[in-house]
């Protein structure tokens, strides 16, 4: 499949400096793609012919860029907190999710401009030893 997209892509870088003058309409009849498509690989190829054409038809990553900013000591502390208050609250260990309702709802972090996720906060309380991994799930 990548190799039809790839060529896909060569034929439109081929195109697009053949026949400069047409409409994306044009393109997209011609190379059976939708005028979306036409239209974004039209702004990735660029209008002056690229020297090395392979590299700029590679799809590019959606890999994160830049690292996750790291959480702050206070947003850590007061999961940690949760967890040991509501577990007594609740009398049952509560999950990540718990957490992160209780997290969303708190007047004190209210200024924290970081998303969280079930999973962050699970890796948190991993880090912090509050989740033990039972023999079964441990890799080996």
């Amino acid at each position: 499949m990548t190799t039809r997209w790839f060529a896909d892509r060569m034929t439109r870088y081929q195109l697009l400096h053949t026949h400069p003058d047409w409409s994306n309409r044009q393109f997209a009849a011609t190379t059976q793609r939708s005028r979306a498509w036409v239209k974004k690989w039209k702004a990735r190829l660029g209008s002056p012919p690229h020297p090395d054409p392979q590299m700029v038809c590679q799809s590019q990553s959606r890999a994160r860029k830049t690292p996750a900013s790291p959480w702050t000591e206070r947003v850590i502390t007061r999961i940690l907190a949760l967890r040991d208050t509501l577990s007594a609250q609740y009398n049952r260990v509560v999950g990540a999710k718990t957490i992160l309702a209780y997290l969303q709802r708190d007047p004190d972090l209210a200024n924290e401009q970081r998303t969280a996720s079930p999973v962050t906060i699970w890796k948190i309380l991993r880090q912090h030893q509050r989740i033990t991994l039972s023999h079964d799930m441990v890799d080996t």
